[in-house]
């Protein structure tokens, strides 16, 4: 899943010239608010059109509307093997993500380099939620044993995908240093 997470980001880069790291307008659409997410924006480049095509782009996120819609999750957003779990939004029952965006606060907008990780059963967000994870701020999003290691559902261990320049890299197995490493290395 990281991997087309990956790909459909450097897709959406190719043709709009960002990879969605922060919350922005829907491309191609005149009437987009700009405060969707990037689980939404690269929707198209996850063959999930028709669920994108749903979406009013011209309200919040979190209107009722949008909302309906977001009761179908992508496969793609939800760890292989992994019972989905919800978030109650405005009485709807909406999928929460396994995977959240870090970034650095220096580098939004520009991000020179982004971290998607794991984090499934940490005060999780509704996968439409256009909210973006600050480095300083992951220890309370990602899957942390005690804050001294981080964990996986799945065999593996915990992995982050590091989306910079043109290509993605998957890092499997990553313990809790080596991505306080990658974000620090975010500020630089």
């Amino acid at each position: 899943n990281l991997d087309r997470i990956g790909h459909a980001m450097h897709k959406h880069e190719a043709e709009y010239g960002d990879i969605p790291d922060a919350p922005g307008p829907f491309e191609g659409r005149e009437n987009s608010n700009s405060n969707w997410g990037w689980r939404v924006r690269i929707l198209p480049f996850l063959e999930e059109r028709a669920c994108a095509e749903q979406f009013r782009y011209e309200e919040p996120w979190n209107s009722r509307h949008n909302l309906e819609v977001a009761q179908y999750m992508p496969p793609c957003y939800q760890c292989p093997g992994i019972d989905p779990h919800f978030k109650t939004v405005k009485g709807l029952e909406i999928p929460i993500a396994n995977y959240v965006v870090i970034t650095s606060e220096e580098n939004e907008g520009d991000p020179g380099q982004v971290l998607i990780v794991e984090a499934y059963g940490r005060n999780s967000l509704a996968w439409t939620d256009p909210s973006v994870i600050q480095g300083e701020g992951l220890a309370q999003w990602i899957n942390l044993m005690d804050q001294a290691g981080a964990y996986a559902f799945h065999p593996g261990g915990f992995k982050v995908l590091v989306c910079d320049d043109s290509k993605t890299t998957l890092f499997e197995d990553v313990d809790i240093e080596g991505l306080r490493e990658m974000v620090a290395r975010m500020d630089e």
